[in-house]
C-alpha cells in the first residue's frame, strides 16, 4: 500500500479513535510526572493544613525522596501550584476603594 486515499485515512482515523485506552499501571514514572499525578492529593491535604515540608516528609517515608523545594517547583509545574495568584488588574480608568 504505497499511497492511500482520503476514504482510507479516514477509515484508520475512525478504527484508531474507536481503539479502548491501554492501561500500564506497572510504566515507570519520573518525580516530577508522580508529582503531577499527586498534585489534587497535596492541594488537598495542604487545604487540611499540612505544610509542603510535612508533605515532602510524608512523601519520603511513603518512597518518593524530593527535597520541599522541589517539590514545590514540581507543583507549579504541574498546575496545582504554590505560589501566590495574581491579583486581577482592573480596568484603566476604574479606583479600586
Amino acid at each position: 500500500m504505497a499511497t492511500l486515499t482520503l476514504e482510507q485515512v479516514e477509515q484508520i482515523s475512525v478504527k484508531m479513535k474507536a481503539l479502548p485506552a491501554v492501561e500500564n499501571k506497572k510504566r515507570p514514572v519520573s518525580k516530577q510526572e508522580a508529582i503531577k499525578l499527586l498534585a489534587r492529593d497535596i492541594k488537598a491535604m495542604q487545604a487540611r493544613g499540612y505544610t509542603l515540608e510535612q508533605v515532602s516528609e510524608l512523601l519520603k517515608q511513603l518512597g518518593v525522596s524530593l527535597a520541599t523545594p522541589t517539590l514545590r517547583s514540581y507543583l507549579r509545574r504541574s498546575g496545582g501550584g504554590t505560589s501566590p495568584k495574581k491579583k486581577p488588574t482592573s480596568p484603566e480608568g476604574e479606583t479600586k476603594e
